[in-house]
């Protein structure tokens, strides 16, 4: 059947984590989703199967599909995604995912669910409809109708040193126990004394401040390199986040540090605000974007607040030394 023919695509709704629905937020703001499988929902098996998602959104919104996605039976053989401009400024994620039958009969495709997080610091989930794959089989049913000759007895000598294997893999092994013994043995009279233990290490918020006032004397903007100022502001403040709240933060995207953070007590910090401020660093260094002078320094005061506010305050010592 031609492809246009099979293209199926709907719309899907989804709502925000603090309960507003999708349709409650203004149509010219409001990210959609659609989706079909190209070339029809019947193949062979061992073939494979192209289901287009197309994500509609605006340049600021991140929107993505989790990596831990399940296809069902179909096993996911590759995965491209395209960005281009669309109408009124939006921006359209075309997504291909190529997926292998492994296995005949009747089978879905589970509805996929993306999540992001709007320019306003909303947190979304758009979800598409699961779609029915026909896996047929063709070589069910076939038989072969003339008998074949038994094929004679063939003698097959082969050498066989499986006894030396084993061999020199038992003397290897004593070999390696009399080396352990033997250092464990001499370790204390070589080493009379252990090694210090390494000192603990230095709060999230002192190394933060320290490399945020360091990034302030460096004079990075005026030396005309503002990308890498932001690129280093931004990873200052990724791993802050990520020390003090306990996650990988230099190795999480934005929207992942956000989905993050909605478990954790962030007592003046809201996550509005923390998107802005990693947003507005990847703007610098994803979308060419290049700020003023006076907002270089609005966005340093900005770093130094959220690592002050987000300090937890050190217990104040009581007269006669205890705490």
């Amino acid at each position: 059947m031609h492809a246009a023919c099979a293209i199926l695509a709907i719309v899907l709704g989804a709502s925000t984590v603090d309960g507003t629905s999708l349709e409650e937020i203004p149509e010219a703001l409001r990210p959609s989703i659609k989706s079909w499988i190209e070339g029809g929902s019947e193949i062979g098996l061992g073939e494979a199967v192209v289901l287009r998602v197309v994500v509609t959104r605006r340049p600021a919104d991140r929107i993505h599909l989790p990596a831990d996605t399940s296809f069902g039976t179909l096993e996911l053989v590759d995965k491209v995604m395209e960005t281009r401009e669309g109408e009124g400024g939006r921006v359209i994620d075309d997504y291909s995912l190529t997926l292998l039958a492994l296995e005949p009969g009747e089978t879905q495709i589970p509805g996929l669910e993306f999540g992001g997080v709007l320019e306003g610091g909303d947190v979304v989930h758009l979800d598409t409809h699961a779609r029915k794959v026909k896996v047929t089989d063709p070589t069910a049913g076939a038989k072969d109708d003339v008998p074949k000759d038994i094929a004679p007895v063939v003698d097959v000598y082969q050498e066989d040193y499986t006894i030396l294997y084993v061999s020199g893999g038992l003397l290897v092994l004593v070999l390696l126990v009399l080396l352990v013994r033997y250092l464990v043995m001499n370790w204390t009279k070589w080493h009379p004394m252990a090694a210090l233990a390494p000192p603990p290490p230095r709060p999230p918020d002192e190394v933060a401040l320290e490399k945020l006032e360091a990034l302030r004397e460096g004079g990075m903007p005026e030396k005309g390199l503002k990308k890498a100022w932001y690129i280093e502001l931004s990873e200052i403040m990724r791993e802050y986040v990520g020390g003090r709240y306990g996650f990988d933060g230099l190795e999480s995207t934005t929207e992942e540090i956000i989905v993050v953070m909605r478990g954790r007590k962030t007592a003046g910090l809201t996550q509005a605000e923390l998107f802005r401020f990693l947003n507005e660093c990847d703007m610098v260094k994803f979308a060419k974007f290049s700020p003023g002078t006076g907002e270089d320094e609005t966005a340093l005061s900005e770093a130094f607040r959220i690592v002050q506010v987000t300090t937890p305050e050190k217990p104040t010592p009581r007269p006669g030394g205890k705490s």
